[in-house]
């Protein structure tokens, strides 16, 4: 009988590197570097693939149309020869991020002791280019928001209060910080 075995892929360089992530009211800024806003509620995949499905659901807050936020995640690890199927969930009502997996988990190694799963209180998440294939074409990182209202981002910062009066919104990240630039101590 073959020994089933856990295959790491090999590092691939920054520059192959895409990155999405979810953050504030909620804005999204999807793999292919496109940035949303993404006002609906109710629950839809981040990220969907082979290895991992990540759901983030959206709620109104404020009682004010237009104005969602992140209520709750749930990160389903898929079973296959690295590990085994394993649910998260972090809901805002929890006055801390749980600690572990659904069920008691905190972690899974393989036979020859190297970590396949372990737990961070951040989140991110980065893929390889060459990986693309393998998220789900239904996702926001890929597709985006549904309502498509796409964030012209350089139109915002060359006229942010013009943004923030229109939308009834209150500046609270200064744009040097906003675009990454370094603020002055």
């Amino acid at each position: 009988m073959d020994e089933v075995r856990c295959n790491f892929l090999p590092r691939v360089s920054e520059a192959r590197m895409r990155m999405c992530t979810l953050f504030g009211d909620p804005h999204l800024l999807r793999f292919d570097g496109t940035m949303q806003s993404c006002t609906e509620e109710g629950a839809r995949p981040f990220v969907d693939n082979r290895h991992f499905l990540i759901q983030v659901t959206n709620s109104n807050v404020r009682n004010q149309a237009h104005t969602t936020a992140v209520n709750k995640i749930t990160l389903l690890i898929r079973n296959h020869n690295c590990t085994p199927s394993l649910r998260y969930e972090a809901a805002s009502d929890e006055e801390t991020l749980p600690i572990s997996f659904v069920d008691g988990v905190t972690g899974h190694e393989t036979d020859d002791h190297r970590k396949t799963v372990e737990e961070w209180s951040s989140a991110k998440c980065r893929r390889y280019q060459h990986m693309g294939t393998l998220t789900s074409s239904e996702s926001l990182c890929t597709t985006g928001c549904r309502n498509r209202s796409i964030i012209e981002i350089d139109k915002v910062l060359a006229a942010s209060n013009k943004y923030a009066r229109c939308y009834a919104r209150k500046l609270h990240v200064p744009i040097k910080l906003a675009i990454g630039e370094q603020l002055e101590p």
